[in-house]
């Protein structure tokens, strides 16, 4: 086998992993993406910029996570939203817990609540809650 070929081996060995790497970046990104742009998202980070209790907690100059676990389901004029949104501070880092639903087109948060988290243990050592499941609100999410 001529040496050109041998060395044509690792070139697409190597150009077919980093397609992979790329198309794998990319949905991740689309995903983070529609998840980032969802009401309940929005809502969430909107309602945690307003708690002057998030912000003497975490630090005045917080942000959230580029990376957001959970779901978000629609179907029509109905939907749910179950998401946990890290966030991190001067002072402190945690997790935004969200439950939303969406009834008859509109969202509503049935629970938002900030699990501030100890760095040595990763265990819970706070839990401010912004809304809280009531009646008519009930929780979408488990645990």
């Amino acid at each position: 086998m001529p040496k050109k070929k041998l060395l044509l081996i690792p070139i697409i060995v190597f150009s077919s992993i980093g397609g992979v790497i790329v198309f794998v970046g990319l949905i991740v990104w689309l995903v983070m993406s529609i998840i980032k742009s969802s009401q309940p998202f929005k809502m969430a980070i909107a309602d945690l910029e307003a708690s002057s209790e998030v912000s003497a907690v975490l630090g005045s100059d917080w942000e959230e996570s580029w990376w957001v676990s959970g779901e978000v389901n629609i179907s029509g004029d109905q939907g749910t939203a179950c998401l946990a949104i890290p966030v991190s501070g001067t002072a402190e880092k945690g997790t935004a817990y969200v439950d939303a639903a969406k009834v008859q087109g509109t969202w509503q948060m049935n629970e938002l609540t900030v699990a501030i988290t100890d760095d040595a243990s990763f265990a819970p050592k706070e839990t401010i809650t912004l809304v809280t499941p009531t009646e008519e609100n009930r929780k979408v999410c488990s645990g």
